[in-house]
């Protein structure tokens, strides 16, 4: 079986790049790459420089079929470099097809490790990359959970039903937090879909 090249877009939160780490540990077989976007300072809240780094990263895989791996945020992110690169996949975990719950909801429970203004750049950023997300005609999956306490999943639901990709998925769960793949109920049975639709 060939080996997958994964690439893996986070999204808001200290963790970055780390929040793949299960899902990668899980994968021995495939190349999984999982790059920090943003380093955490007050200088780097400028969303245009954050997809900027991510164009010059998938750059370098060009000439490479790869499989593309958001969440949340970085699921929208990954929709806007489909046509741009020779992207055969694109799997999406609890998508921000509607942040603003999500952006409320963290305004109102401040991390200090994270710049305050980077939520007003996450709410330019999920507004430019719908229009990408909406264009998708590669094969898509998406997983999401009705329990999202931060990105209602009639949102997702909607944006699904209207997608014009002839292979979509969408894997609705009844339970389930934001991020799916530190629930402990439900991280298992996550990644076995995610192998499943590697196949």
């Amino acid at each position: 079986m060939n080996k997958n090249k994964i690439i893996c877009i986070h999204g808001y939160g200290k963790r970055r790049g780390r929040q793949f780490d299960d899902l990668s540990n899980a994968f021995k077989g495939d190349e999984f790459i999982c790059p920090d976007y943003y380093d955490l300072s007050k200088e780097d809240g400028d969303y245009k420089l954050w997809i900027k780094r991510i164009d010059a990263l998938l750059n370098k895989y060009k000439e490479e079929e790869i499989v593309l791996i958001g969440f949340s945020l970085g699921a929208l992110i990954a929709s806007r470099f489909v046509k741009e690169y020779g992207v055969k996949k694109l799997i999406l975990i609890s998508p921000a097809l509607d942040c603003d719950r999500f952006i409320k909801i963290k305004k109102e429970n401040i991390d200090p490790l994270i710049p305050y203004a980077y939520l007003d750049e996450v709410k330019k950023c999920v507004d430019e990359c719908l229009v990408y997300f909406r264009a998708l005609t590669i094969p898509v999956s998406i997983l999401h959970s009705k329990a999202d306490e931060l990105i209602p999943y009639q949102a997702v639901l909607r944006e699904y039903e209207q997608l014009s990709s002839p292979k979509k998925k969408l894997f609705l769960f009844e339970k389930g937090h934001h991020t799916l793949l530190d629930d402990s109920k439900k991280k298992e049975e996550i990644i076995k879909i995610i192998r499943n639709e590697l196949i």
